[in-house]
């Protein structure tokens, strides 16, 4: 259901019993939902493109503040002087868009921190590092990212931004759909407005 991070760099992988009960020695099997984590995938992936279209869109000084990703959707968090407008937004989810359409490859690959540096790939503050990182490069975007992606920008499908909203202090989030939740946010949204 979930994988946390453990001290000395380990992760643990968080599961249901389905039957029985769990003692030492037992042997376990570990299945991936192939769904739910293609569709994680897709809001992550995209949310790398998001985070480097606000910047180009509002500015160099905006730098994420949080986000969280799951199989539904994407919530990203970044700091701005004010509330996006109507066409701020508009061109935030087509920049987006642009990229996905372009069918850009997702390279990830390992090397130390100082070369990231001088790649120009975008960190998150206060992050602490270790001297080797790993990057995953989308061409429009390089970041620092330990997570599950696509390989390529075009198995997002699609991408639609549900919501933005104010968190306070120059705090805001944006909450958005990929692949199909996105169309289907999109036929819902034709479906109110139709009726």
């Amino acid at each position: 259901k979930d994988t946390i991070k453990l001290l000395g760099g380990k992760v643990g992988h968080v599961g249901q019993v389905t039957s029985g009960m769990v003692k030492v020695g037992d042997v376990a099997t570990l299945t991936v939902d192939a769904t739910r984590r293609n569709n994680t995938c897709k809001n992550h992936s995209a949310t790398h493109l998001l985070n480097e279209a606000l910047r180009k869109v509002i500015g160099s000084h905006v730098a994420q503040q949080g986000s969280n990703v799951s199989d539904e959707c994407l919530r990203f968090d970044f700091n701005n002087f004010t509330l996006l407008n109507s066409e701020e937004i508009l061109a935030v989810e087509k920049l987006t868009k642009e990229q996905i359409e372009k069918a850009l490859n997702v390279n990830i690959f390992e090397t130390e921190l100082e070369e990231a540096k001088k790649l120009g790939v975008q960190a998150m503050f206060g992050e602490k590092y270790g001297k080797v990182v790993r990057v995953v490069d989308m061409d429009f975007s390089k970041e620092l990212c330990g997570g599950t992606h696509v390989k390529n920008t075009k198995d997002i499908k699609d991408f639609i931004i549900l919501n933005i909203e104010s968190k306070g202090s120059g705090i805001f989030r944006v909450t958005a759909a990929t692949g199909d939740k996105a169309v289907d946010a999109l036929n819902d949204e034709l479906t109110f407005i139709n009726n």
